[in-house]
């Protein structure tokens, strides 16, 4: 359920909203395809779980 929210708000088109993502992340847009944006999505949410870390 968890890969399917974050492919539907992050990563898939969506033509309600002209081809553009609901959320977007600026990392991503410069990215050439799915199978590089989910590695940077993932590579992203491991940055922020380390961040929230207490020291």
């Amino acid at each position: 359920m968890t890969l399917f929210v974050a492919y539907f708000n992050f990563l898939r088109p969506h033509s309600a909203l002209e081809g553009k993502v609901p959320v977007l992340i600026p990392e991503l847009n410069q990215l050439p395809h799915m199978p590089a944006r989910w590695t940077r999505l993932i590579e992203l949410s491991q940055e922020w779980l380390i961040q929230q870390q207490p020291a």
